[in-house]
């Protein structure tokens, strides 16, 4: 489902519900640039630390904006073993609409331009048409601008100095003065007012339409300075002159309190999303500005339950962080953080802790696909993934019927179409891992473990095959993966399944030449194109009791949460968040390129599970 300016605001409803019902999000960035090594800049040998990936990226995300988001929203039956998608492109403007005393900066990198227009991306879209936002920062320091300007007295302003060679000043500041003074004079009620136009001050015969913007403004001046008891009104082309009503400039100054306010709720767009998923508060989303617009300027009167739907999301989703799903989640959260958040922290570890705080459970999937992974890089670019996990039958997954944008139409680099792709490899990955794991423990081995080495070994994905060869092709992986050997297979090729299954064809590079945001395609420019990574079948199931999961139902009984129980079934389901499984996969961010090769968002011996701000354990 596209998301612009104009349908954003009756469409945001929708977005807060599918989060609120979601099992997790996942997301997907376009770019007006990337981290690039300027031409000729000298690079020290071996490879980059983490903190120097992150200072690199940092200064990117400081200097780029985002111009396309896509999110995917998840929602798990448990009971049939579905997952339905709904996922949403939604164009992203960095252009300010609204008039808040703060400015933003942005640009683009002529190699990201290059690239995306090779795809096919329209640049118009973002700055015409796309949607707002406000980062906390930027929110917050709107806020106390507003509230500044509105709460000025006297001795904000400088003194009004007219030097003696401005004889046409000194001479209006006369003439005002002696228009005022007399007017003072009259007696007349508080009401009346005087007004300061062209007919009153201006010498030229005819006198001008209105007066120029420095007379107005030194007219408020010369008011301000000279008469306390008084006080000036713009008017159109004219100043009005009234005198000082405490009451009534104290009720000014609270509505324009309020309208500057509601100017930040306007553009704070999209955060309330990020908000929303990271289980903050949106209470200051006024629902009744969900009102639906036709084509031909109508509004369309609001649902009786729209309200009542707003209410719920607020009430699922306060203080219940969803989990949240990426694919290269180190350059995608380092760019989200510097847009919704605000300024990013120098140090790698300050960041870590922050996202830790924002979204307690992150998912990357490039490093649950190279968890094992040895000391070549392996293939890992999410349309790879998603090609040789297209044929795996289950988990069963169905995208909604009104977000079929992409059932038949394949859209690489459309940020949407991504996050769909990402949403599906999460949840058939980690269902396939799953599998393995059980199995070798089944068979007497020990699950792979969460240490210091995390960034060493392998992983892969293929078809399904018989016990007996998965559980030799297990141990021959193991031991491959023990003496660092990298076993080739076929040339994987990018395909999307549709409803008419089409013949899959090989997908060449759009460059003839490797660039620096050939990245943007998934591929990272550390990895070298002959690695492949070793595949091997599905591997037999076990039984077992699993825990208690938690969703939420859109039953005609109008019951929100259901609580069940299922038996653990191979591949039916992705593991639950309670899972050791994630202690092992999640809360990891796969760096290649940097001597550590990840970076950790908990610290050692922490509990990676989300909680709510009372410290407890969130369930979905």
């Amino acid at each position: 489902m596209d998301i612009v300016r104009f349908n954003f605001p009756w469409k945001l409803l929708e977005i807060l519900t599918a989060v609120s019902e979601s099992h997790f999000v996942s997301f997907d960035l376009e770019l007006s640039g990337v981290p690039v090594r300027p031409y000729g800049a000298a690079r020290e040998p071996g490879k980059q630390t983490l903190q120097q990936r992150y200072a690199e990226t940092k200064a990117a995300a400081e200097k780029y904006t985002i111009l396309q988001i896509g999110l995917t929203c998840v929602k798990e039956d448990a009971v049939d073993g579905t997952y339905e998608l709904k996922p949403f492109n939604i164009q992203l403007s960095p252009i300010l609409s609204e008039r808040l005393d703060i400015d933003r900066n942005f640009s683009f990198h002529s190699g990201a331009v290059e690239f995306l227009n090779s795809v096919g991306f329209n640049f118009q879209a973002p700055l015409a048409i796309g949607v707002p936002y406000l980062s906390r920062e930027e929110a917050r320091l709107a806020r106390e601008r507003a509230e500044g300007r509105h709460s000025r007295t006297k001795d904000f302003y400088d003194p009004l100095v007219i030097k003696p060679e401005e004889t046409e000043a000194l001479a209006l500041r006369k003439t005002v003065q002696k228009l005022v003074q007399d007017w003072l004079d009259t007696g007349k009620p508080h009401a009346d007012g005087i007004y300061l136009g062209p007919k009153e001050l201006s010498t030229s015969k005819p006198p001008p339409d209105e007066l120029s913007r420095y007379e107005k403004r030194l007219i408020h001046q010369i008011v301000r300075f000279d008469f306390e008891d008084l006080v000036t009104v713009p008017r159109r082309g004219l100043i009005q002159v009234i005198r000082l009503d405490k009451e009534r400039e104290d009720a000014v100054k609270r509505q324009r309190i309020r309208e500057s306010k509601e100017r930040i709720y306007r553009q704070t767009g999209f955060r309330w999303v990020i908000e929303a998923i990271a289980g903050r508060s949106f209470s200051n989303i006024d629902w009744q500005s969900f009102v639906q617009v036709t084509e031909e300027g109508h509004a369309l009167p609001l649902t009786p339950d729209t309200k009542s739907r707003f209410q719920r999301c607020q009430h699922l989703l306060d203080g219940r962080p969803r989990p949240v799903v990426g694919h290269n989640m180190f350059l995608d959260l380092i760019y989200l953080y510097q847009t919704f958040i605000g300024q990013l922290p120098d140090k790698v570890e300050d960041f870590a802790s922050r996202i830790k705080e924002i979204f307690p459970v992150v998912i990357d999937t490039k490093y649950v696909a190279t968890h094992e992974c040895g000391d070549i890089n392996p293939m890992s670019s999410l349309q790879q993934l998603a090609e040789q996990l297209d044929e795996q039958e289950k988990p069963v997954m169905r995208t909604h019927e009104d977000f079929n944008k992409y059932d038949e139409y394949i859209a690489h680099h459309e940020a949407g179409y991504d996050s769909l792709l990402t949403a599906k490899v999460a949840i058939r990955l980690s269902a396939k891992l799953e599998v393995d794991r059980r199995s070798g423990e089944e068979d007497g081995k020990d699950a792979p473990s969460s240490s210091d080495d995390d960034g060493q070994g392998g992983v892969a994905v293929g078809a399904d095959g018989q016990a007996a060869e998965s559980r030799t092709m297990l141990s021959s992986a193991m031991e491959t993966v023990r003496n660092k050997i990298v076993v080739p297979v076929g040339k994987t090729v990018t395909a999307i399944k549709s409803t008419a299954k089409p013949q899959k064809q090989e997908q060449t590079s759009r460059f003839a030449h490797t660039t620096a945001f050939d990245g943007l395609q998934g591929d990272d420019t550390d990895d070298a194109e002959e690695d492949k990574v070793l595949q091997f079948d599905d591997l037999p199931t076990t039984t077992e009791t699993e825990d208690t999961s938690t969703g939420w139902s859109q039953a005609s009984n109008d019951q929100d949460q259901v609580w069940t129980e299922q038996k653990w079934v191979a591949q039916r389901l992705m593991p639950r968040w309670s899972s050791t499984f994630w202690s092992e996969y999640g809360n990891r961010l796969r760096v290649f390129g940097t001597q550590e090769s990840i970076c950790m968002l908990e610290t050692n011996g922490e509990d990676s599970s989300a909680k709510d701000r009372d410290g407890k354990g969130v369930e979905w």
